[in-house]
């Protein structure tokens, strides 16, 4: 029997699938087995839990080419994975309680949002098609502003620059209609609220029902002709069946559509036996065209025909699976979800600040870090809270200015006192995370002493807390990111 190392080694050196199948269906009883006790026994949680193990053997199958033993590896990926999906679904369970206790109670509304989409797709249309294509990529299609710039056909900074002046002409049509917003209150108003998810199946459906509009006629005309012709090649067949694979997949899915499909097949066949009188005339003419005698097809003909069907009922079975497999393993080693489901088991890590943090930032640090570990965890998290930190100061420094212009100077007597001055507004949460130190005049400040400070670190090895004094702000390191303050001038705050 060959090793479990050489039959890694063969596939990850030269991608035999033969070899990844032979390990696939050597440790699948154990992996299964495993799965089936540590998830209470769902069978179809169990299925979820060995494939997304088979599936990160197969990733890295390089570096475990080298183990004499594989089971353990299987074992222990079996228990990680377990327990992934019990915590998953056990999330999926509170979310759905928490749906339907929400249904019980009056939902509330955005009333921007109300005032906003009546005429959102109209004001839309009023963009020029530059503007507008570059608000639909950016907004309603989520994409980051690399992918716009590609789309577009220019850099990522110009990207920015087109999407924030077509925000700003779409902010400015909305004032004309008697809706007034910041240009960054409009933003979030767009990312929330102009995607709603379509019904799950609803794609698969649209699909089939489209392509076997579009193909029904001509697919059987077809298959007819074929059936009158005089001494039909096997291998003339074969090549217009497995033509045929990449026709509708998703119908063959659909049993009722596939019984269809065999009982016309059989009726189609039957009938070419006795050559209709409404194709008599075509296969004379092909006989008188072609010199041959025109023949119904022989039994074995028939028989190998109907084997060739089935055959590409097999083939486009294969091709659903690994499309399947292929989007399951791109979901499972998508780093940013990875990173936010490392979060979900640290609540206190999560921080509200990172609300303030793009999706570019989270994919830029996600996939830069070492997500296996819990320590590379905690340090892609720290410079997302760094990144996080800079930004609230920034709107702190803002509203500080703007709060002391309108008090001659003197300070606020707690935190809150600022609410108003933020643009964009900052919730709440965020701001009990902080403490205001000194109150009075600021020309009493000394420059040396805080007045706002980060109340505790959310890492003790890996964080920087924010202390906003008079002229700037420092992050100061603690744990391992204790290195040399880094300080920042006010650019508005006097």
């Amino acid at each position: 029997m060959t090793d479990d190392c050489e039959l890694l080694q063969r596939y990850a050196n030269s991608r035999c699938e033969i070899a990844f199948a032979e390990l696939v269906n050597r440790h699948l009883p154990l992996v299964y087995s495993a799965a089936m006790r540590q998830v209470g026994n769902d069978a179809q949680l169990a299925k979820d839990v060995t494939q997304s193990v088979f599936i990160d053997l197969a990733r890295k199958a390089g570096p475990l080419s080298g183990r004499t033993v594989l089971t353990g590896w299987l074992y222990t990926s079996t228990r990680f994975a377990a327990s992934k999906a019990v915590r998953a679904e056990q999330r999926w369970h509170a979310r759905e309680h928490h749906a339907n206790t929400m249904q019980l109670q009056e939902s509330v509304r955005d009333p921007e949002w109300d005032q906003l989409h009546p005429i959102l797709d109209g004001v839309m249309c009023q963009l020029n098609e530059s503007d507008r294509n570059a608000l639909l990529l950016r907004f309603f299609e989520s994409r980051q502003l690399s992918d716009v710039g590609a789309k577009l056909g220019v850099s990522e900074d110009a990207a920015r620059m087109r999407v924030e002046r077509a925000l700003d002409k779409l902010r400015k049509l909305l004032e004309k209609r008697g809706i007034t917003s910041t240009s960054a209150a409009l933003a979030g108003i767009l990312v929330n609220q102009t995607i709603t998810a379509a019904p799950m199946g609803m794609a698969a459906t649209i699909t089939g029902v489209a392509l076997s509009t579009a193909t029904a006629t001509g697919t059987t005309l077809t298959f007819l002709k074929i059936i009158a012709m005089s001494k039909l090649k096997l291998g003339i067949i074969a090549t217009i069946v497995v033509a045929g694979v990449v026709t509708p997949l998703v119908i063959q899915h659909q049993g009722q559509t596939k019984l269809r499909e065999n009982q016309a097949l059989r009726e189609q066949l039957t009938q070419s036996a006795k050559l209709p009188a409404a194709n008599e005339h075509s296969a004379k003419a092909l006989t008188q065209t072609t010199h041959t005698d025109s023949q119904p097809l022989s039994d074995k003909e028939h028989t190998e025909l109907l084997r060739l069907r089935g055959e590409v009922g097999r083939l486009r079975s294969v091709s659903q699976e690994l499309a399947n497999t292929k989007r399951q393993a791109s979901e499972v080693h998508d780093p940013v979800k990875q990173l936010r489901q490392a979060l979900e088991q640290m609540p206190e890590k999560n921080i509200p600040e990172l609300q303030l943090i793009d999706e570019k930032k989270w994919a830029e640090d996600a996939s830069k870090g070492k997500l296996e570990t819990e320590d590379g965890v905690r340090e892609v998290l720290a410079r997302l809270w760094r990144a996080a930190k800079t930004r609230l100061a920034l709107n702190i420094g803002e509203a500080m200015h703007n709060y002391l212009a309108a008090n001659n100077q003197q300070l606020p007597n707690n935190i809150s006192d600022l609410n108003p001055y933020f643009k964009p507004p900052v919730s709440d949460a965020i701001l009990q995370r902080y403490e205001l130190l000194r109150t009075g005049n600021l020309a009493d400040a000394p420059p040396g002493e805080p007045l706002i400070s980060e109340r505790t670190a959310v890492d003790d090895q890996y964080d920087t807390i924010l202390k906003i004094y008079r002229d700037n702000y420092i992050m100061a390191g603690v744990g391992k990111w204790n290195r040399p303050n880094t300080t920042n001038a006010w650019p508005t705050f006097r």
